[in-house]
């Protein structure tokens, strides 16, 4: 019996068990390999973002979204993906690793608008203008003293947090400094233990009651001068509101107290149309301004009014002595940093 001829046709149908053939490569990111150096702007979002953890996350959505920012759909297309459709898978990793890190987000903020703006304003507000107000505003410390109960802290704790940050420093300043030297470059930032931060509020009038002027800012600082928190109150102004709650974050084993502040200004007036020829251009107008300050705050105050300091997590009352004794304690028995002093778990703790 004769056999069939066999046709390229009928070879090609045969199946192939080639596994190069049914691999499939993975996608390149086009944003794998950004440049080192950032693009110069003046976008205050960019330039916060573009720090801290989540600043690779940022700069692959930051990138997205500039190149398709000035796409536009053509005539008659439909279906055409929006700019936000085309830029979400950079979006959401980015928005989940900002949500991780709230508290770094929340200082780089706040140092960022102290540089930009805040230090500045206060600086032109002159010396006679400046004082402190007759009676400081009102603030909320719930969220802080739900903390301290929650965490059961004592005072003693309290200042045990303290003297860890202060020796946490020192030793980080120490590690860097002998990592410079051996020309090292730590793996690890500052940012990566995120801080604990905890939301407190201030009240504060949007006019100022003996001249009438409308508030331009107000902000909190602690014992070092350092922003907790800021807020313009632009929609509150807008509304007619009399006054507004400030904003602020306490800082954990950092902020020892808090001063309240606010700048009242005097709004410019429209300017008029520059005439066709005229090339002097009008000076700045000088506003009117007033700022006011409060008292330095302890954190410590508002434990001892909600009956929390000189107590233990149990209730009952601690005589004084007591706790400034576990605070002399607690200095003199922890004298190295609670942190690892041998150089090979330096390394690779890499802090």
């Amino acid at each position: 019996e004769e056999s069939q001829p066999t046709s390229a046709d009928d070879n090609d149908m045969t199946p192939s068990s080639s596994s190069e053939e049914t691999a499939i490569e993975p996608v390149q990111d086009p944003y794998d390999d950004l440049p080192a150096d950032d693009e110069p702007t003046h976008c205050s979002i960019c330039r916060i973002n573009r720090e801290g953890p989540c600043r690779p996350l940022w700069r692959k959505f930051e990138k997205c979204m500039k190149d398709h920012s000035d796409e536009k759909k053509e005539a008659g297309e439909e279906n055409t993906p929006s700019l936000g459709e085309k830029c979400d898978n950079y979006m959401m990793p980015w928005v989940d690793c900002f949500q991780q890190h709230r508290g770094i987000y929340t200082i780089l903020t706040n140092k960022f608008y102290q540089n930009e703006y805040l230090d500045d304003a206060e600086a032109a507000v002159e010396e006679k203008d400046r004082m402190c107000w007759a009676q400081d505003p009102d603030v909320d410390w719930t969220g802080w003293l739900d903390y301290l109960k929650e965490n059961k802290m004592t005072v003693g704790k309290l200042f045990l947090e303290y003297f860890k940050s202060e020796q946490r420093q020192l030793f980080l300043d120490n590690y860097r400094v002998d990592m410079e030297k051996r020309g090292v470059k730590p793996k690890r930032a500052w940012y990566e233990e995120d801080p604990q931060i905890i939301d407190c509020q201030a009240r504060v009038a949007l006019k100022d009651a003996q001249t009438d002027l409308p508030i331009e800012v107000a902000y909190a600082r602690d014992q070092d001068g350092k922003i907790l928190g800021f807020e313009n109150f632009n929609n509150d102004k807008k509304e007619g509101k009399k006054e507004s709650a400030l904003n602020f974050s306490i800082h954990l084993a950092d902020t020892k107290s808090i001063k309240i502040c606010a700048i009242y200004q005097e709004e410019p007036a429209p300017q008029e149309e520059q005439k066709d020829g005229d090339a002097e251009k009008a000076s700045e107008p000088i506003l009117a301004k007033r700022l006011y300050y409060s008292k330095p705050i302890t954190v410590i105050q508002p434990m001892a009014e909600a009956e929390l300091l000189g107590r233990a997590p149990e209730g009952e009352a601690i005589p004084e002595e007591a706790w400034e004794q576990e605070v002399t304690n607690i200095r003199t028995t922890i004298t190295q940093p609670p942190y690892p002093s041998d150089e090979m778990d330096i390394e690779k703790e890499q802090i």
